[in-house]
């Protein structure tokens, strides 16, 4: 993945001319510096990652990283980010009670200097429980709340196709280190309901995972939906944990 963002950035550099005249000393470069979420369930937590990339031609350096409300919380890189490599920034934004359409920006200072101040942002729609939304409605896991007995199962989103045309989603976004994501096959027909495969690969890297997977649907309007994963240890680890002391 860090590599894929990276060879991005620098095609995106190389069109646009940013490299040669190429400016001398650090030089940060974020592929895609905003990210649409879509519609998100109220009451959960989704997470998505930014990649800074050091396209110049000496160490860059993040010096803050600041968000714009307190119900989200980022990681703040440190050290040298050498010549040609990236680093991610992940955002969690906890959206708790909060209703309808959501804008939150991240804004990351370095060391370049041209472009001290990078602004990063995010947006989506939270929708409650029973609120009609979209050309499509998740009917079941609209969150996935799984345990470390969950490794090695497979979970199964289903939606509903309310539009007056066949749809098919496809994966924009997920955290590929614990998850895999098979799409349908088939175009769902009008009213039929399609299904998702979610196979939980192996544990997180930390307890109390928070991450989310976003998919993008063909109709008119690309909708996309953001399905939050929350991973916590379940009563039998927990336990077992407590007794070893750790």
């Amino acid at each position: 993945m860090r590599h894929r963002y990276l060879m991005l950035g620098l095609a995106l550099a190389l069109c646009t001319g940013v490299i040669f005249a190429q400016q001398r000393g650090p030089k940060a470069l974020v592929v895609e510096p905003r990210f649409d979420m879509g519609y998100m369930p109220q009451g959960a937590k989704v997470a998505h990652t930014f990649w800074v990339n050091n396209i110049g031609t000496d160490s860059l350096r993040i010096h803050s990283v600041q968000v714009s409300c307190g119900c989200t919380k980022t990681t703040n890189p440190t050290g040298a980010i050498a010549v040609n490599d990236s680093v991610p920034i992940e955002v969690v934004f906890d959206i708790g009670t909060r209703r309808k359409s959501q804008n939150k920006t991240v804004n990351v200072s370095c060391n370049d200097p041209i472009s001290s101040s990078l602004e990063l942002a995010f947006s989506g729609y939270v929708h409650e429980d029973k609120e009609s939304i979209g050309p499509v409605k998740i009917t079941k896991n609209e969150k996935l709340d799984l345990t470390n007995a969950d490794f090695g199962k497979t979970v199964m989103v289903e939606f509903e196709n309310r539009t007056n045309g066949e749809i098919l989603p496809r994966a924009i976004i997920w955290p590929t280190e614990v998850l895999s994501l098979e799409m349908p096959k088939a175009a769902i027909p009008p009213n039929g309901i399609g299904k998702i495969l979610v196979r939980i690969k192996s544990a997180p890297p930390q307890k109390n995972y928070t991450k989310s997977f976003t998919i993008e649907f063909n109709d008119a309007s690309k909708s996309r939906y953001t399905i939050p994963v929350r991973v916590s240890e379940s009563l039998s680890s927990a336990k077992a944990n407590l007794q070893k002391g750790s």
